[in-house]
C-alpha cells in the first residue's frame, strides 16, 4: 500500500463546522456545497448534520451525510458532544459538520468552557470555522457572530461567507474586506468566499434543485430538470466554485506549511 503524504495525513485531521446563531441563512447550503468542493478535488469529507430543526444536509444523497442528534430530552447532552470530539480525534477524517442554529448556543459554550480548540490542536487537529454572513435584515446578527468566533480562534482558522441573497453584504458603501471588522480580525481569516448573485431565475432553479434533493455536483446528471436551469445552475456552479477554489488553495497551502 502506497504510504500517504503528510499532506494528506493533515486533511485527514481536519475538523471542518459551519455555525451560526441565526437560521435561514445558508448555514446548510454551505457546508454542502464545501462537502461537493472537495469530493470534486478528490478529497471526499465525512459530512454530519448535527441540525436537529432542520436536517436537510442528511436528506441529500449524494453527499452521504450522517444524522447526529446531541440533544436529549430536547435538552444538549454534553455526553453525547463528548463523545462526538472522541470519535473525530480517533477516526480519521476530514470532517465537516453541520451545528443548527438551536444547538449553536450550548455547543460553542461547550467549545470555550472545555478549551476544544486547544485540546484538538494538541490530538494533530486542526479546526477549521465557516462563518456566514448575510446582507440585509440579518446583517448585524451574523457579522456579531463572525465577530464572537473571531475573538476566541486561537490561529488562522475562519472561512467567512458572504451570502447576498437578501440584500449586498455592504454597509455604508464599503464590501466587507472593507470594513473595520474585518481588518481588526484578518489574522483570524483563512479565506473569504462570496456567494454569487442569483437572478430571480437562477434562484427558482436553486431552489427546485433542493425540493429534488440535488446538488449543483449532480446537476448534469439530473435528466428531469430543465436544459436552461441545468445551463443557468452550471454557470452559478463555476461561478462559485472558482471563488471556492482560491480559499482552497489557501487552506492546503496552510496544511504544506504546517507540513
Amino acid at each position: 500500500m502506497q504510504k500517504q503524504s503528510i499532506v494528506e495525513l493533515l486533511w485527514e485531521n481536519d475538523i471542518h463546522i459551519v455555525l451560526a446563531a441565526k437560521g435561514g441563512i445558508g448555514k446548510t447550503f454551505v457546508a454542502s456545497l464545501f462537502a461537493q468542493f472537495a469530493e470534486r478535488s478528490g478529497k471526499a469529507m465525512k459530512v454530519l448534520d448535527l441540525d436537529q430543526s432542520n436536517d436537510m444536509l442528511a436528506r441529500l444523497p449524494s453527499l452521504h451525510a450522517e444524522s447526529i442528534s446531541l440533544l436529549s430530552d430536547k435538552r444538549f447532552d454534553a455526553a453525547k458532544m463528548d463523545a462526538l470530539i472522541k470519535r473525530m480525534v480517533t477516526e480519521p477524517g476530514p470532517y465537516i459538520l453541520d451545528v443548527g442554529a438551536s444547538t449553536f448556543i450550548d455547543a460553542w459554550r461547550y467549545f470555550i468552557k472545555y478549551q476544544m480548540f486547544a485540546l484538538l490542536k494538541k490530538q494533530g487537529r486542526r479546526v477549521i470555522i465557516h462563518s456566514v454572513i448575510v446582507g440585509g435584515p440579518e446583517m448585524p446578527d451574523t457579522m456579531k457572530s463572525f465577530q464572537d468566533v473571531a475573538s476566541v480562534v486561537p490561529d488562522r482558522q475562519v472561512i467567512v461567507w458572504l451570502n447576498p441573497i437578501r440584500g449586498s453584504v455592504a454597509m455604508a458603501g464599503k464590501s466587507f474586506v472593507e470594513m473595520s471588522l474585518y481588518s481588526d480580525n484578518v489574522d483570524k481569516v483563512l479565506g473569504v468566499i462570496q456567494l454569487p448573485e442569483a437572478d430571480e431565475a437562477t434562484l427558482g432553479d436553486l431552489h427546485t434543485m433542493g425540493l429534488k434533493l440535488y446538488t449543483l455536483s449532480t446537476v448534469d446528471e439530473c435528466d428531469d430538470l430543465e436544459f436552461f436551469s441545468k445551463h443557468r445552475l452550471t454557470i452559478y456552479r463555476e461561478e462559485l466554485f472558482g471563488q471556492i477554489g482560491d480559499t482552497w488553495e489557501v487552506l492546503v497551502g496552510d496544511s504544506r506549511a504546517a507540513a
